[in-house]
């Protein structure tokens, strides 16, 4: 606990005080570097503005504590907005956020921008956020981006994350139960499993790994038909922007699994490999 009752108190009533009844004090010498904007405040500006205005130091410390609660303020009403858009500050239902205010709006955002670690994105960025983004046609995928962040909006609700890193050619599947890293999307191996999974007998190692290239098509095991590739995604509501981030496993030519999403019907049997992708992305 960091107590700080003394802050309102004058710097001179203090140091009257403490000379009077024999108290000594440390100075912190970074107080006497005018290279801190504190200092040069307190010692450059703070004095021109007590010799014009009376109490100028007692007047800025109670509007610094008045800010504090409107600060305070703020910070709870966005907690309850949080709590009304779905309680995600990296997920938020769209219903609720175009229910509020413009003002409300961006309050809102920046609390979970910090809840995140995303830096906030600008003045102009979070406007095109509130004024472009949210009330874009359902149908819409548009993206605000920024250094730190990316805001993007998907089947009625507003994503808030980190920018996607670069994606690299992943290594070939050597091996069952070899694991090969993925480079910024976690780690893929083949594994025993006690359900359905791929017939060891029919695959051809080792195993091209890749990312899609269009066109692609699978009959997913259990299913009645071939489909693409892009519609099955679409289907079953795979975020867009990490539809090409997912691995795609090769046999000679033949597409065997998607991440661990699907596996073809061709190469199933009961206790089969399973895909493991380790540290895989919040597809959903």
């Amino acid at each position: 606990l960091i107590a700080r009752p003394l802050l309102d108190v004058p710097r001179d009533e203090l140091k009257t005080y403490a000379n009077a009844h024999g108290v000594e004090w440390v100075d912190d010498p970074t107080n006497s570097d005018a290279a801190f904007d504190r200092n040069y405040l307190r010692r450059t500006v703070l004095p021109v503005l007590e010799a014009s205005f009376d109490n100028a130091g007692q007047r800025l410390s109670r509007t610094a504590a008045l800010q504090r609660e409107a600060d305070m303020l703020l910070t709870e009403l966005a907690e309850l907005d949080l709590a009304a858009a779905g309680g995600n500050p990296s997920r938020l239902a769209l219903s609720a956020l175009v229910a509020l205010s413009g003002e409300r709006q961006r309050n809102l955002l920046r609390e979970c921008l910090r809840r995140c670690g995303l830096g906030e994105p600008g003045y102009a960025r979070m406007h095109a956020i509130v004024t472009e983004l949210v009330p874009a046609r359902e149908d819409a995928t548009p993206r605000v981006s920024w250094p730190d962040g990316d805001a993007r909006r998907y089947r009625g609700e507003l994503f808030l994350m980190e920018p996607l890193s670069e994606l690299s050619e992943p290594p070939a599947l050597n091996g069952p139960d070899e694991s090969i890293t993925l480079a910024n999307n976690g780690s893929l191996r083949l594994k025993p499993s006690d359900s359905a999974g791929l017939d060891k007998e029919r695959l051809n190692f080792p195993l091209r790994v890749a990312y899609r290239n269009g066109g692609e098509r699978l009959k997913p095991a259990g299913d009645a038909h071939e489909r693409s590739l892009k519609t099955l995604l679409q289907e079953a509501g795979v975020l867009p922007w990490l539809r090409d981030r997912i691995p795609l496993i090769w046999s000679d030519e033949h597409l065997v699994a998607v991440g661990n999403l699907w596996i073809a019907d061709a190469f199933a049997v009961p206790n089969g490999l399973a895909v493991d992708w380790q540290g895989r992305p919040a597809l959903f």
